[in-house]
Formats: C-alpha cells, sequence, structure tokens
C-alpha cells in the first residue's frame, strides 16, 4: 500500500469514528449501510486522495514510519496541544537566557523569538478550528437526508489536506525552535559549571548563584525560592536534570524529523489537489495492471544467460 492509499484508508477511518462520536448510539455498520450518505461521502474522499497519487510509482513509508499518516486522521486540536506545550517549554529557555548574566541572549533575540512563537501559536491555532470546521461539514453531508454533492466532498478534503499542511508546518517550526533553545540552553548551563563550578567549587556571586538555581528549576521543572538557594551545587542532581533535558531534545529532534516528512508528503499531495481543482477526483481510481514477462520468455532469458 503506498503513502496515498494508507493516507486514504486512514481518512476513511477517522470521517467514521467522528460520526460515531457526534451520533452516539449509532453503530459503526450503520454509518455505511444505512445512511443515505455515508458510504458516498467516506469512499468519496478515499477516492480524491487516491486520485492525486502521481503517475510513477510511489514509494510507502518504511514500516517504522507507518505510523506516521495516522497524524492526518488526528485531531487539529491534538496538535494544537502539542505545540503549546512546546511553545511553553520554549518560553521557559527565553526567560533564562535572557536573564542569566553570562549568556548573549539580548531583548532582541527575546523580541524575536517570543513574536516567532506568538504567530506559529496563532497559525497552529486558526488551522485547528479549520480542521474542526471541515469535519463537522464532512459529518452533515454523511448525514443529510439528501443526496450529498461529490464535488463538495472533494473541495472540503483538499481544505482539510489545507489545514493539516499548515497546522504541520507551524508545529514544525516551533519544535525546531524549541530544539535550538534547548541546545542553547544546556550548552550554557554546562559551560558555565566547567569553567566556574566543577573544579574548586568557588563561592559564586549571588547573581550567579541566582542563575544556576534558575537553570536548575527550568531543568528539572521544580519551583526554587530564590531565598533557599543553596551556597554549593549538588552536580550529580544538576546533571541528572541537564541529561533529562537532553533526553527530552533528543526525542523532539526525532518528531520533528517525523513532522518534516509527513509535511513532504502533504506538500506533495496539497499540489496534486491545487493541480486538479477543477477536474473529477471523485470516481473510483484505476486499478494498477500487473504487468511482466511472460513465463517462456523469462526461461528463454535464463537458459541464455546460463551459457555465457
Amino acid at each position: 500500500m503506498n503513502n496515498y492509499a494508507q493516507a486514504a484508508a486512514e481518512m476513511k477511518e477517522m470521517l467514521i469514528s467522528e460520526y460515531l462520536k457526534k451520533n452516539p448510539g449509532t453503530r459503526r455498520n450503520e454509518v455505511t449501510t444505512k445512511l443515505v450518505n455515508g458510504r458516498v461521502v467516506i469512499e468519496t474522499v478515499g477516492n480524491v486522495i487516491c486520485n492525486c497519487s502521481p503517475k510513477n510509482k510511489v514509494s510507502a513509508f518504511s514500516p517504522k514510519e507507518q505510523s506516521l499518516l495516522k497524524q492526518l486522521a488526528a485531531g487539529g486540536d491534538e496538535r494544537y496541544a502539542a505545540c503549546l506545550d512546546s511553545i511553553g517549554s520554549s518560553k521557559k529557555y527565553v526567560g533564562w537566557l535572557h536573564s542569566a548574566k553570562f549568556v548573549p541572549f539580548g531583548d532582541i533575540e527575546k523580541n524575536e523569538t517570543l513574536e516567532f512563537l506568538a504567530k506559529k501559536d496563532e497559525v497552529s491555532g486558526r488551522r485547528s478550528l479549520d480542521i474542526l470546521n471541515v469535519k463537522k461539514q464532512l459529518v452533515l453531508l454523511m448525514k443529510a437526508k439528501v443526496k450529498a454533492s461529490k464535488s463538495m466532498v472533494q473541495t472540503l478534503t483538499m481544505e482539510y489536506m489545507q489545514a493539516v499542511q499548515g497546522q504541520l508546518k507551524a508545529q514544525g517550526a516551533v519544535f525546531n525552535r524549541e530544539i535550538d533553545l534547548g541546545n542553547s540552553f544546556t550548552e550554557n548551563v554546562e559551560k558555565f559549571i566547567k569553567d566556574n563550578i566543577r573544579i574548586a567549587q568557588p563561592k559564586l556571586d549571588k547573581k550567579s548563584l541566582i542563575d544556576i538555581a534558575k537553570a536548575y528549576q527550568v531543568a528539572s521543572n521544580q519551583k526554587i525560592d530564590p531565598l533557599d538557594i543553596p551556597q554549593k551545587l549538588d552536580n550529580k542532581e544538576f546533571d541528572k536534570a541537564i541529561n533529562n533535558v537532553k533526553d527530552k531534545l533528543d526525542k523532539l529532534r526525532e518528531e520533528f524529523d517525523n513532522i518534516q516528512k509527513l509535511i513532504n508528503f502533504m506538500e506533495e499531495l496539497v499540489d496534486q489537489l491545487l493541480q486538479s481543482k477543477d477536474k473529477d477526483l471523485t470516481a473510483p481510481p484505476a486499478k494498477e495492471e500487473k504487468t511482466g514477462p511472460s513465463g517462456p520468455r523469462m526461461a528463454f532469458l535464463s537458459k541464455s544467460r546460463g551459457r555465457r
């Protein structure tokens, strides 16, 4: 199954689940058997996506990446929540980087980063609402008493994919910025500790102690009252907290790479949808004919190779 066929399957499953969620008490098989437009809408969405598949062979995601296409059918609110969580972490890094006296992160860097995060927050939130709206319209079409317009289903499918693409791009950008900020945070903290603390444990000035205490607070998610700042750093606890941040960033980097793969696929799909928006993509896609050399021809080739 290529990426387009799998994307179609995920979208069809999403529509069934969405209808059942909005109409409790309905049996799953009733969605496609008893509703006037249940099967029409579901199959049309699948056909539209499959008919966008390029004529040349499309390779599928690797077994390890198969779950990526499930994100197409995930709720936009789920992606928005992931964005907000990442933005929250990024703001903590920004706050520390800007306040630490030994880090070159001034007002310009702070304001630029916060403005960037605010814009991505707005985009992700709007696309989440767009996704919610399209799902609502598709469910209403499924529930309609008169035959649904397939051209309307095609238009809504394109709008849905454009909204998902926009939100994925915003999410990827936010994740990438958190990775950059997190790397800067850990690098600056470790450099300061290496240069000032690890060897002789000198008595640091109050501002430096506060900076380090705040860094530990960011890394460990523990609130520290400045009045309770220790005069000596517990290196083991601090190392553990910093390593936890690094582990989180590694996982986030992997998520970012996966999102980029999905974005690349979405760009291809949306481009095909836009190019074909005036064409009818709602018919069942033609089945691929398997072609290959006949049996005798293969046998002849085998014998020929054997005599060389």
